[in-house]
């Protein structure tokens, strides 16, 4: 007997060093992304105009408002997606079938969809509100 590992076990290691990579650099975009749509709120709250009766947003200002939310949803939805994952994680160990199609959905390239559709939104509400401002200016 050898105390070797199999060329499988060393790939499988790997798999498992870059899924916990990419599950953590997730995380922290997620928390980037979530600052900057609270901080892109914030600077449309800045822009409003306060008329008699309230206040009113410019058309490309809600544009990057709903933009901004539209990201910040599908955040939530990749949160609670994860989150219902785990729960099932349990009823799929203890033998509980029927959940195959979530079970595709627990892969790293289902994460780099969220994530890129995150930054999609989050960069076209950008342009739109830095679209806005040259022109105000």
């Amino acid at each position: 007997m050898t105390d070797q590992a199999s060329p499988g076990d060393a790939r499988q290691a790997e798999r498992d060093h870059w899924a916990k990579t990419a599950i953590e650099t997730s995380r922290r975009l997620g928390d980037t992304v979530r600052q900057l749509c609270l901080g892109g709120l914030a600077a449309i709250w800045v822009l409003k105009r306060d008329t008699g009766g309230g206040f009113s947003l410019a058309y490309p200002l809600k544009i990057a408002t709903a933009l901004l939310i539209t990201t910040l949803l599908i955040d939530v939805l990749h949160g609670a997606v994860f989150f219902w994952l785990a729960q099932n994680k349990l009823a799929i160990a203890k033998g509980h079938s029927g959940l195959l199609f979530w079970q595709k959905l627990d892969k790293p390239g289902f994460t780099h969809v969220m994530l890129a559709l995150r930054l999609a939104t989050l960069a076209a509400s950008f342009v739109v509100l830095l679209f806005y401002v040259i022109r105000t200016l």
